[in-house]
């Protein structure tokens, strides 16, 4: 039903759908009208997932549940993708209190609807879920979470012991801890 809302609204809006599925039972259920704009593509690789989402204008994450984070929209984010997704727990904490993308209720396919023909028709807002996306997905980044992990060790760090090597680190290739007797 969401499908159909959205292609009726957004005429010249397409569909790219990736993911395990029955695509036969699913292309019944979308209106002969959109049917040449909805593209079932099965279970696609890392590579194929990326450039895909480098090319959406909206990601859409319509999971009902299972999820403990939200890495796939930090992928969609980082890939320039605006977001919209289920409000799930693990999502909105990836999607802040500060918005970086649109929530819709769980379940609720006119909600969901809604909130895909919200952000392809406000090319401000996509724009903003596009930027501000990118800079929430960067605070995932491993070099980032490295360092911030390392901090953490400094500040509490024990005399004679040394927490953070200079470029010769081993650990993620950044740093080493070093343990008693170690190194003095």
């Amino acid at each position: 039903p969401a499908l159909a809302t959205i292609a009726g609204q957004c005429p010249k809006v397409r569909f790219f759908i990736a993911g395990p599925g029955d695509a036969d039972h699913a292309t019944k259920l979308i209106p002969k009208s959109a049917r040449s704009r909805v593209h079932f593509l099965g279970r696609i690789s890392e590579a194929e997932k990326a450039s895909l989402m480098a090319r959406a204008d909206v990601f859409v994450a319509p999971n009902t549940g299972g999820e403990s984070f939200g890495i796939i929209l930090l992928e969609a984010m980082a890939a320039g993708a605006a977001v919209v997704a289920s409000d799930l727990e693990a999502f909105s904490l990836v999607l802040g209190t500060e918005p970086v993308g649109k929530m819709f209720a769980n379940e609720d396919s006119a909600d969901l609807a809604q909130a895909v023909i919200d952000v392809l028709r406000d090319d401000v807002m996509r724009q903003d879920f596009v930027t501000r996306g990118k800079d929430q997905a960067y605070k995932y980044d491993w070099n980032v979470l490295v360092d911030e992990v390392i901090g953490v060790y400094e500040s509490v760090h024990v005399p004679g012991q040394v927490v953070r090597e200079d470029a010769a680190g081993t650990a993620f290739g950044r740093a080493k801890v070093w343990g008693k007797g170690d190194r003095e």
